[in-house]
C-alpha cells in the first residue's frame, strides 16, 4: 500500500442558506447555457427545505467520525475536505495541502457510483485542482467506485428491512407503481434485489411516481427502494437501473 500522508474527502457541495442557492446552481451548471429562469425553478425545490442542502453537514459529521475512528484503525492522517461546487472548494483545499507539505493523499469521494458525473468528473476535478496549484501540489489517489462494496450495500439493506418492519403487515408486500410491461427487465427476476436511486435535487414524492416497482420511503428524501434484498443484482436488474438513471437525468 502506498505511503499516504493525508486523507482528502471530496464531495459535491451544496447551499447552506437561501442566499446560496442560485450561486450554487450557477456553479453546478456553469458552461452549459442553462437560463436563469430554469435555475430559478430548480431553486424552488431548495427553498422548500429552507435553502439548505444536508450534504455539507453530512461531510462535517463524516469527518468527525473519521477523526474518532482513524486511531483505532492505526491511521494517523490529517483530514482535508474539498467540494466541486461550493465552499470549501477543492482547489483551495489542495492549495492548503500543498502549503502543509502533503506529498501523497488518498481521496474518498462521497459519490459511490460509476458514471461521468459520479466518477470521471471528480478525477477531472482533482486534476484541475492540482494543475491550478502547480508543481507543489500533492499526488492524489482516488479510491475505487464502491457502489457494489458490501460496506456500502449492507446499511441500505438493513435500513430497508427496518423501515419495512415499521409498516403494518398489510403494507409490507410491495407492488408496482405502474403495471410492468411484458418481459420488462427485472420483472419476475428471482435475483432482482434492492435498488436505490438518488438525486442531488430535493424532489417531491410525486416526481417518482413513474418509476417502476417504486416503494417510496416515509423519510423526507428523494430515495426509491426497489423490492427485496438479495446478495447481488442480476444483469437484467442492472440494465433496468441504467435505464432508470437515464430517465431521471432527462427529467432534470
Amino acid at each position: 500500500m502506498p505511503d499516504y500522508d493525508a486523507f482528502l474527502l471530496v464531495s459535491f457541495g451544496g447551499p447552506e442558506g437561501p442566499g446560496d442557492v442560485m450561486p450554487f446552481l450557477r456553479n453546478v451548471t456553469r458552461g452549459r447555457g442553462i437560463p436563469d429562469e430554469r435555475l430559478a425553478a430548480v431553486a424552488e425545490h431548495y427553498y422548500a427545505v429552507g435553502g439548505v442542502s444536508p450534504i455539507n453537514q453530512q461531510c462535517r459529521d463524516l469527518i468527525e467520525a473519521l477523526r474518532e475512528q482513524f486511531p483505532a484503525a492505526g491511521l494517523d492522517l490529517p483530514i482535508y475536505w474539498g467540494n466541486r461546487n461550493w465552499d470549501p472548494y477543492l482547489t483551495g483545499t489542495v492549495a492548503t495541502m500543498a502549503a502543509d507539505g502533503v506529498q501523497r493523499a488518498v481521496a474518498f469521494v462521497t459519490s459511490a457510483y460509476s458514471s461521468f458525473s459520479s466518477c470521471r468528473q471528480y478525477l477531472d476535478d482533482l486534476d484541475r485542482a492540482r494543475a491550478a496549484v502547480g508543481p507543489g501540489a500533492p499526488r492524489i489517489d482516488k479510491v475505487r467506485r464502491y457502489f457494489n462494496h458490501p460496506g456500502f450495500i449492507e446499511p441500505f439493506a438493513e435500513g430497508t428491512r427496518a423501515a419495512l418492519d415499521q409498516l403494518p403487515a398489510a403494507g409490507r408486500d410491495l407492488v408496482p407503481a405502474r403495471k410492468p410491461k411484458p418481459n420488462e427487465p427485472g420483472v419476475n427476476d428471482p435475483a432482482f434485489g434492492v435498488l436505490v436511486t438518488v438525486t442531488s435535487v430535493p424532489t417531491p414524492y410525486s416526481a417518482c411516481s413513474t418509476v417502476p416497482w417504486a416503494f417510496l420511503t416515509p423519510a423526507d428524501a428523494a430515495v426509491t427502494v426497489i423490492t427485496r434484498p438479495t446478495p447481488r443484482a442480476s444483469p437484467s436488474a442492472m440494465k433496468m437501473a441504467w435505464r432508470m438513471r437515464r430517465r431521471s437525468s432527462r427529467r432534470r
